[in-house]
């Protein structure tokens, strides 16, 4: 059996970031089970490639190697992972929860870069009860870790949000 290529591409799902080098499956499963005591890696058997995130890179580097990516196809990967996505599902499924229901909007990157997107945040901000205005965060559609987020408080924009908002276009927009 050969051994499974994993696609170590931490980060990936952020622009930019790169595909990252392939790294042996097996000798990083045995560094996990080093660190973490079994259960063993089971699922890594039978795999032929597999990625942290299911990129266009990924998926290339994965068919240069003459494998084939474990999971989701690229595109179906980055409708999933997109925030807008999830707030829409929640809102379809009855899933938001009441206290907030109806004040996370998201935004495109066209709304983003548009010339009034700041007086359009603000306009969005205004309409939410003072409770909420109170700390808010605009954060990318895209993305982990909290990176690339704009923290704001009492309803006010941040001063860094004029160049905040081309960052998050870029990154495919953004929740409020």
């Amino acid at each position: 059996m050969t051994e499974p290529l994993l696609l170590a591409n931490l980060g990936a799902e952020e622009p930019g970031t790169g595909a990252g080098s392939p790294v042996r499956a097996a000798a990083l499963a045995a560094a996990w089970r080093a660190l973490f005591a079994p259960p063993a890696f089971g699922w890594l058997e039978g795999v032929e490639a597999a990625a942290w995130w299911n990129d266009a890179a990924s998926e290339r580097a994965a068919v240069e190697a003459g494998r084939r990516l474990l999971g989701a196809a690229p595109d179906v990967a980055g409708r999933l992972h997109d925030k807008a996505w999830a707030l829409e599902l929640a809102r379809r499924e009855g899933l938001e929860p009441r206290i907030l229901r109806g004040l996370a909007s998201a935004w495109s990157p066209e709304a983003l870069r548009a010339a009034g997107a700041a007086d359009d945040l603000r306009a969005a901000l205004a309409a939410w009860p003072a409770w909420a205005r109170a700390r808010y965060t605009l954060k990318p559609r895209i993305g982990t870790s909290g990176r690339g987020r704009v923290a704001g408080e009492a309803g006010e924009l941040p001063a860094g949000l004029a160049g905040a908002l081309p960052r998050l276009a870029a990154a495919g927009g953004a929740i409020l």
